[in-house]
């Protein structure tokens, strides 16, 4: 008689489910790294826009200041990294108003801005974000000196655990010179 005897197809099932399981185990950890890798490039796609949103009104803002105080002077930090800032934003094209605009880290934790002198502070960052640095650096902005302003911005911090699987580092920095020509 030819064929196979029940012994042999218990074994050969056997081998197959045993390879079937490793397979599908990797399969499913590849499956819950693609989310948690998705979740955390959506958390750093946030903190950029939110850093390029800023840089964007600061690059086209005029006066500005170390701190988030209301002041309405010009201030440098070049060596000494301030944890937030103000500026004077660009002329409004219908009112030609211009508003000061403040960025400050809230809680410890939170970056958040103000339009405004008076303006209520509003988050900037989602809450998947620990924030755990915020530094900003600004020189040339005294109107009379002969260096073009420029602010360089640092921003670090975590996604937060509970929010995407994995708690992961987020450094990012960019360096924004002032739109407006003022070398005297």
């Amino acid at each position: 008689m030819r064929g196979f005897t029940l012994i042999e197809l218990i074994v050969s099932i056997g081998i197959f489910m045993m390879f079937l399981a490793v397979g599908l185990g990797a399969l499913l950890s590849l499956i819950d790294a693609n989310k948690q890798a998705r979740a955390v490039s959506t958390v750093v796609n946030n903190v950029s826009f939110a850093l390029e949103s800023m840089a964007r009104e600061i690059r086209l803002g005029t006066t500005y200041y170390c701190g988030y105080s209301v002041m309405e002077e010009t201030q440098d930090c070049a060596t000494t990294p301030f944890p937030g800032i103000s500026f004077t934003s660009q002329e409004d094209p219908y009112s030609g108003a211009r508003t000061r605009i403040s960025y400050r880290v809230s809680g410890g934790t939170q970056l958040q801005k103000q339009v405004g002198a008076g303006g209520a502070f509003q988050d900037v960052l989602g809450s998947e974000v620990e924030l755990t640095e915020f530094h900003v650096f600004v020189s040339g902005s005294d109107p009379l000196d002969p260096v073009q302003p420029k602010a360089t911005l640092i921003i670090r911090g975590f996604t937060k655990e509970e929010a995407v699987g994995v708690r992961t580092p987020i450094n990012v920095q960019t360096t924004v010179s002032q739109r407006i020509f003022d070398l005297n």
